[in-house]
């Protein structure tokens, strides 16, 4: 800053001292800024942690559904894949949680069964499985800030789209009856 006459600071400088002081106050102290960081990593490790036993209880589902005798080969060979898949899925989860210190073995999943009195039957169960998967990965994106958390849940998010259109050829519907599949009913 430069004095004016007399020694007094000009206007423009009390003006541009007073910017300088207005957008520091503007900035968020690095105490709060970190805690903010820690509440929405939080938030990401939340979504991420549900989707993992998301994973967990359909990957257990399928493997059980793909030991079925009364399912057909096919059904039983698809149900094997999609188990496969599954756990693929879930190390990936548990290791982007364990990367960020959130141990994935404190997150256990809870057994589910499809429904397999028919292939009917089991494969209407694993439509319903793979929407509302896809829809858990669609509002958890809405809510993720970590740039490679978002990346993976949206890799899940096209993994489970794919299977969900490969269970709808097997029921003779349409595989894709929507641009972009969301998880939304739209069958």
């Amino acid at each position: 800053m430069s004095a004016g006459p007399g020694g007094a600071l000009t206007r423009r400088d009390a003006l541009r001292a007073g910017a300088l002081a207005a957008a520091a106050a503007a900035l968020p102290a690095p105490a709060a800024r970190a805690a903010a960081d820690d509440a929405d990593l939080a938030r990401d490790l939340a979504a991420v942690t549900d989707l993992l036993r998301r994973e967990r209880r359909a990957a257990d589902a399928y493997a059980a559904a793909s030991q079925a005798p009364q399912l057909s080969a096919r059904v039983r060979r698809l149900a094997a894949t999609f188990a496969a898949h599954g756990r693929e899925r879930v190390a990936e989860l548990a290791e982007a949680l364990e990367e960020r210190d959130a141990p994935a073995s404190a997150f256990p999943g809870v057994a589910e069964r499809l429904a397999v009195r028919s292939d009917a039957a089991a494969l209407r169960a694993a439509a319903g499985l793979e929407r509302a998967a896809v829809a858990a990965c669609h509002e958890a994106l809405g809510t993720i800030d970590d740039r490679g958390l978002a990346a993976l849940v949206a890799a899940v998010m096209a993994g489970r789209a794919q299977q969900l259109g490969a269970v709808r050829l097997e029921l003779g519907a349409d595989p894709s009856p929507a641009p972009f599949e969301t998880g939304a009913r739209v069958e």
